[in-house]
Order: structure tokens, then C-alpha cells, then sequence
């Protein structure tokens, strides 16, 4: 937190509120959401794309254990589109599994089963034995 006080650097600020918001999503939601919500502010000010998208997966992680699945479908539809315009199959790959959980909880199973099978796919496309 020291570094939010020093730094004027907006991506930076963006960055360690992101952080931040990360860590506490297994512990506390609502301090969880409002660091995310700070990095909203400040990354809407820097128009940084890449971080928006970034923001917009942890969004879907927060919103999918607050139970808000459609909510969480839509952020990561969000990271999603852009991570396919930049071409990133490491953050499609997460994109996608997040999409396969949040389907799982609301029952929709066979299109879960189809969002794994393309993440094995990419997986299998770039020898990731690890993600296989």
C-alpha cells in the first residue's frame, strides 16, 4: 500500500490496486471489489486496453464467487474479446476456463464440456503438457 501513496505512476497505482483486489478474493469480496473499482478509475483515465481486459477477468472472478454469473459472464466476455484481438492464448485459455466454471454452476453443463475441450485444444496446439 506504501507504493499507492508514493507513486504518480497511473499504472502502477492500477496495477497494485489489481493486485490487491487479487489477493483478497479468497478472503474478503468487499475489499476485494472496491481495489478493483479503484483500478477501473484509474485505468479509465490512463486508457490502457490491456489492463482494462485484465480488470475485466478479475471482475469475473469476483462477481463469480459472489454467485452474479451472469454478471461474471459478462466481464469475461469482455477480457475475452480483446485477448482474442491481441492473439493471447495463455489469457483466451483462462478466459475460456472461467467461462466453462461459470457455465458448470449455472447448469449448463455440455457447454462447460465444450469450452474445456477448446482449451485443450489451444493447450495441445502450444505443447503445453502442464495445461493438458
Amino acid at each position: 500500500k506504501q507504493i499507492l501513496k508514493t507513486t504518480d505512476s497511473l499504472k502502477l497505482k492500477a496495477t497494485v490496486h489489481g493486485r490487491i483486489a487479487w489477493l483478497n478474493l479468497g478472503k474478503n469480496l468487499e475489499v476485494s471489489q472496491s481495489h478493483l473499482d479503484s483500478s477501473f478509475a484509474i485505468l479509465s483515465k490512463a486508457n490502457n486496453p490491456k489492463g482494462m481486459a485484465q480488470l475485466n477477468y478479475r471482475y469475473a472472478v469476483l462477481f463469480r464467487l459472489k454467485g452474479d454469473y451472469d454478471i461474471a459472464l459478462d466481464y469475461v466476455d469482455k477480457s475475452y474479446q480483446y485477448n482474442v484481438s491481441q492473439k493471447d492464448s495463455f489469457r483466451i485459455a483462462n478466459d475460456l476456463f472461467q467461462k466453462g466454471v461459470i457455465n458448470s454452476l449455472k447448469g449448463n453443463y455440455e457447454t462447460s464440456i465444450t469450452l474445456y475441450y477448446q482449451i485443450l485444444e489451444i493447450y495441445e496446439k502450444s505443447n503445453n503438457i502442464k495445461g493438458i
